[in-house]
């Protein structure tokens, strides 16, 4: 056996990040689970790579406990958080014993190996919405960048469709260092330097989740991320992104025919003008001001305003004599001064929507003047649509059953979770528009009510 991987970190029962060694086995209980592991294989003339996942019980005043959950018959995600300790690739090694080989490792020297080989972290970089209960996200990466100095398993390119019918995983970032408290500083600095723009990721919430004080403490359980850490799928309003972003859309060409000189930015003759720019914000809109005065740019939105300066472009192509836009879409580095700060912006462009990143936390704004007319909004709190493409597994109502708001009316699944949907409001539901076991497109039509002192209409 070669040692343990913590796993206890969890959404939906699904794994987000894992580590070895686990911050509360000890050498005496790393031995019990690894000859109870083996003693699992030898019972069934296993032989191969597997996994065994077992429950450890860590309740305080209490003897450790483990108990047997499952074993399963090859390598899982975190792999290579074990091959970072015992220096060997665990891929090569499944298909050599495969072929017949034998291992030249005994166990002892294993053992060694993984107890003085510091300490491997692993982060699975998601598709998701942290903020929408974890729910799965589909669209285009435009940007992605893996950073330098960490391992990245990826299959990942800029221009990449990411679909509902896979699992949301994108990635995994593996760090290792010295100590625990070194390769969760890696770990975390590695995400924020991960450019990843076009849908909604877990990223900054993985980042957030390693500075924690009770991740970084060790002490914690399957339960965190609903109990200690629920607060920290809440990000920051980042005000000055869009201060940023109206900028770049007030200023930044985008017609494929436009080459200006330096500097390339929407100049004046005069260095002075003044635009207004609408910006669709989180489905909201909003009206902000841009003025050029010399070399310096305001930006203001109600009773906030920055100063911008020196802005600075630099634009990543697949192919080198690239011009922008020359494809479909723009991506690159931004460098500028916001009111006298340094920023370092990464971008995304695609027809109207214009993403950013800093910091390992991202943004989408949309440019209201290029986007058609938004279409009345008076029957969204009469329709309950899929959120993402998916399969019904579960209906909870009929029609002319009486709900009330929050009630679940049925259950999706997609990107092997299930999501709940629950009623917007009081209502009779009038229309149940699929049946369990129907693929559904997001956007879809599921379930539509009608007010319950309408029903004799």
């Amino acid at each position: 056996h070669l040692g343990e991987r913590d796993c206890t970190v969890q959404r939906r029962h699904q794994k987000l990040i894992e580590e070895a060694p686990s911050p509360v086995v000890n050498t005496t209980l790393r031995r019990q689970m690894g000859d109870a592991a083996v003693r699992v294989a030898q019972a069934v003339g296993y032989v191969g790579a597997g996994t065994v996942e077992f429950l450890l019980d860590t309740t305080p005043g209490q003897p450790q406990a483990f108990y047997f959950m499952e074993m399963n018959t090859r390598l899982q995600v975190e792999h290579p958080v074990t091959e970072a300790l015992v220096q060997e690739d665990l891929v090569a090694w499944q298909l050599r014993v495969a072929m017949g080989e034998h291992l030249s490792l005994q166990q002892d020297e294993v053992l060694h190996r993984f107890e003085h080989g510091g300490h491997a972290i692993e982060a699975r970089l998601c598709a998701e919405d942290t903020t929408q209960q974890h729910m799965p996200q589909t669209g285009t990466l435009w940007h992605w960048q893996a950073p330098e100095g960490l391992r990245c398993d990826a299959a990942l390119r800029s221009g990449l469709p990411v679909s509902p019918f896979y699992d949301s995983m994108l990635g995994k970032l593996i760090a290792h260092a010295p100590t625990r408290d070194e390769a969760l500083a890696s770990l975390a600095d590695g995400l924020d330097r991960t450019v990843c723009l076009g849908l909604v990721t877990n990223q900054h919430f993985l980042a957030q989740v390693l500075r924690s004080d009770v991740f970084s403490s060790g002490q914690f359980d399957t339960t965190v991320l609903h109990t200690q850490l629920q607060s920290l799928s809440q990000p920051a309003v980042q005000t000055d992104l869009h201060a940023i972003a109206a900028w770049m859309v007030a200023c930044v060409p985008r017609t494929p025919t436009m080459t200006p000189p330096h500097p390339w930015w929407n100049w004046r003759s005069s260095r002075h003008m003044a635009m207004q720019i609408p910006l669709r914000v989180n489905d909201q809109l909003q009206h902000w001001q841009v003025q050029q005065n010399e070399d310096a740019w305001h930006v203001s939105h109600e009773a906030s305003s920055w100063a911008i300066e020196e802005p600075q472009l630099n634009l990543a192509n697949d192919e080198p004599t690239a011009s922008w836009p020359h494809k479909a879409w723009a991506k690159g580095q931004l460098q500028l001064t916001l009111n006298q700060q340094p920023q370092s912006i990464h971008f995304a462009w695609h027809g109207s929507e214009l993403w950013l990143q800093r910091h390992g936390q991202s943004c989408m704004v949309i440019d209201a003047r290029l986007q058609a007319a938004v279409a009345s909004q008076a029957t969204l709190g009469n329709e309950v649509q899929a959120p993402m493409h998916g399969r019904v597994v579960r209906l909870q109502v009929q029609a002319g059953d009486s709900v009330k708001a929050g009630q679940l009316l049925l259950v999706m699944e997609a990107m092997k979770m299930e999501h709940h949907l629950q009623a917007p409001r009081d209502g009779t539901v009038s229309e149940v528009t699929v049946r369990e076991g129907t693929q559904v497109a997001k956007g879809k039509v599921l379930v539509r009510l009608m007010d319950a002192n309408r029903q004799g209409d």
